[in-house]
């Protein structure tokens, strides 16, 4: 008993807190300015769930953006914002995308799910955000194929993030290797230069002659 009251408690003190997910949750959803900067259509069950992720919100300065959340909360399972990772605002006009809680600017989003032998890297987040919604309709699409609209069958969902965005310079983002794919599909920037960023980075045993020792003693 104690503990189901102790983790109501702190859900509650969870919800009490201003987050950046909480913003997301308190901003406007399924806007038309979200699906023009999307250059999607706005009705159908399955643009409606494309959109989801995506709400329209002021920030400080008083300029409109874009709040996208990662991964966004289940239609049916989840009932407020706890379970969002990242919230990034994104301004469509300029391209310009920040992490509302992490201001670094050189580094990757998303995911690359366990297991894949491949995985997407955007470097533009339209096409990143384009993607993210394109692959939540063809799910609710298939989705709906099969089950039909009886929305009472307990809905499994993934957590359809396409891939991963990168922000900043890509010789200066992290590069976490040995959690990466063997293959990284580049959209909108140079592979060669992904590769040599993972290279550097990896850490990778250097052959050198065997006087070269000898002589810098």
């Amino acid at each position: 008993m104690d503990d189901a009251l102790n983790a109501f408690w702190a859900i509650q003190h969870a919800r009490s807190i201003n987050t950046a997910a909480k913003a997301w949750w308190n901003a406007k959803a399924m806007h038309p300015a979200i699906f023009r900067a999307l250059r999607m259509e706005s009705t159908g069950p399955a643009a409606i769930y494309a959109a989801m992720p995506f709400r329209l919100w002021r920030d400080p300065d008083g300029n409109h953006c874009i709040l996208v959340a990662m991964p966004c909360p289940k239609f049916f399972s989840d009932d407020c914002w706890l379970t969002i990772e990242t919230v990034l605002a994104w301004y469509p006009s300029t391209g310009a995308i920040c992490d509302l809680e992490d201001d670094s600017p050189d580094k990757i989003l998303g995911e690359a799910p366990f297991g894949n032998t491949a995985v997407d890297v955007y470097a533009e987040p339209f096409a990143f955000f384009r993607a993210m919604a394109e692959t939540r309709a063809q799910w609710v699409t298939r989705y709906l194929a099969e089950y039909g609209k009886d929305w009472r069958r307990p809905l499994s969902e993934p957590r359809l993030i396409p891939g991963l965005l990168v922000t900043g310079d890509v010789a200066k983002v992290r590069w976490a290797s040995a959690a990466l794919p063997a293959e990284l599909r580049c959209h909108g920037m140079d592979p060669v230069a992904v590769n040599r960023a993972i290279l550097r980075q990896s850490n990778l045993p250097r052959a050198l002659p065997a006087n070269n020792h000898r002589l810098a003693a």
